[in-house]
């Protein structure tokens, strides 16, 4: 299917842009644009759901039921992203506001990150973010492991 292969492309489009905005709030510690991050995820994602679509619409035998797992999965994550990721970040982002945080620029957060900040592994510092970052670090790479397994075309 040519035309899902081009279409296809968007994708890591998405990712790269949603990268960037990523680390844009990772240096200056702004969370709104980790919410445009997610946002990106999420429309990416979306985009694959509806290429798997296409795909299971016109396909049969294995690649019709990976397909069909894909939309699942594309669909899950779109869901979760939407309802637990990007509503945490603007709530970040909103009370940081009414805080009254200064942002720093992406210099200073580079300068901030490579002096100031120390890993942690208490459960407080990660207890917000555990939503999202036990799936990532055990489901997400497992599928990625996975995907070498798919038989090509």
């Amino acid at each position: 299917m040519p035309a899902v292969q081009k279409a296809a492309w968007a994708i890591p489009l998405f990712m790269v842009i949603a990268q960037c905005f990523c680390w844009h709030s990772v240096l200056t510690l702004n969370h709104i644009t980790q919410a445009v991050e997610s946002s990106l995820w999420a429309a990416g994602f979306s985009w694959m759901a509806i290429l798997l679509g296409i795909i299971a619409v016109n396909s049969s035998g294995w690649v019709h039921v990976v397909a069909l797992f894909g939309i699942v999965g594309a669909t899950g994550f779109v869901a979760y992203v939407l309802s637990v990721d990007v509503p945490m970040y603007c709530r970040r982002y909103r009370e940081g506001r009414a805080r009254g945080l200064v942002y720093m620029r992406l210099d200073e957060g580079a300068r901030d990150a490579w002096h100031r900040r120390v890993p942690s592994g208490s459960w407080v510092a990660w207890k917000a973010d555990a939503l999202w970052l036990t799936p990532y670090f055990s489901f997400g790479v497992w599928a990625s492991i996975a995907m070498v397994c798919v038989p090509g075309a």
